[in-house]
């Protein structure tokens, strides 16, 4: 049996011996593990997969051409909530799983919501920026600080993450709005947050947490005829994927004062040239290097996840998963 760990070097700096050991001590020492770092030959990553089992992954692309060549690959397990890099359908239909880490990480990527939240509401770069590059101690030197307790907090995407950084908000006297077609109203109001349609969220919120997960139909979703409608102009914090965005629009929002500032875990590329980036170098603008899930906890957890939902798809425990993409789809053509 031969398992690969592989990704973009950028997202596979995490010690990886636990998911080694993890996975020889629950189906034997005499199982090969890889760990290959991807370096853009899809060729080599095709040889090295080929005669592969099961493939544990974060971010690489796995398209349908690279589907198509793997005939001894059972299981696709994703070190992530997301899993829009992967094809679903020809996975699918080459009887391949695709399974993803339901949960790992919801705590610190809300913790980091509130994080970005707060730093820009009390305008710490530009406060931090004054101190260690102009040597300026002065509140003055900036206004139009709000106070959170008693503001509004627009939340799109009320699923578990979404509902953390609620219940955080909730706990600062943030009023909670949110825009999201699946979940029920039921649900949101056990979370004391009202669900409104998208139009009533953008026009009422003094900050706006993306908490989406990424589907075809939204990729854009946030563009300029969105940021137009944001009457109290404020702070966009993303924590999800950076195509929700239309990053050209944010900029023009920006330049043209249409919202205060951005709080950005992730932007459209996942390893962007910060070199002249139009959202580098500006004090409204915080930006960390898609961290928002990252903990020596959540490393952990996420390495366990992934190597169980291998385990349990080769020994056909497909009950024991944490989830199942495309488990329907198998299950009626008799996997």
């Amino acid at each position: 049996m031969k398992i690969v760990i592989s990704d973009y070097k950028a997202s596979l700096n995490f010690d990886t011996s636990f998911a080694v050991n993890y996975l020889k001590g629950r189906l034997g020492d005499d199982i090969e593990v890889i760990v290959y770092e991807y370096n853009g030959d899809k060729n080599e990553l095709i040889d090295i997969l080929k005669d592969a089992d099961a493939l544990i992954t974060g971010y690489l692309e796995i398209n349908r051409d690279i589907v198509q060549s793997l005939n001894d690959l059972k299981i696709i397990s994703i070190m992530a909530t997301g899993f829009n890099f992967i094809d679903i359908q020809q996975a699918s239909h080459s009887r391949i799983g695709v399974a993803v880490n339901q949960e790992y990480c919801t705590q610190e990527v809300s913790e980091h919501v509130m994080s970005l939240l707060l730093a820009l509401n009390r305008k710490l770069k530009h406060y931090t920026n004054d101190v260690d590059r102009k040597g300026i101690f002065d509140y003055g030197t900036t206004n139009n600080l709000i106070r959170l307790d008693g503001s509004t907090l627009g939340i799109f995407g009320l699923g578990k993450i979404g509902r953390s950084v609620a219940k955080k908000a909730q706990a600062f006297g943030i009023k909670v709005i949110a825009y999201d077609p699946f979940i029920s109203e039921a649900l949101a109001n056990e979370c004391n947050v009202k669900l409104l349609p998208i139009d009533e969220v953008l026009s009422n919120a003094d900050n706006i947490s993306i908490n989406m997960l990424q589907t075809d139909e939204n990729i854009g979703f946030f563009d300029l005829e969105k940021f137009k409608k944001m009457s109290k102009k404020p702070y966009i914090i993303n924590v999800s994927r950076g195509t929700l965005i239309n990053e050209d629009d944010l900029v023009e929002a920006l330049d043209k004062e249409l919202i205060k500032g951005a709080g950005l875990d992730v932007l459209v590329s996942e390893s962007p040239v910060l070199d002249d980036h139009p959202l580098v170098q500006r004090d409204n603008v915080i930006i960390t290097p898609h961290s928002a899930f990252y903990s020596d906890t959540s490393i952990i957890e996420c390495q366990r996840i992934a190597c169980d939902n291998v385990i349990h798809y080769l020994n056909r425990n497909f009950d024991k998963m944490f989830r199942l993409i495309n488990g329907p789809f198998l299950h009626e053509n008799n996997y």
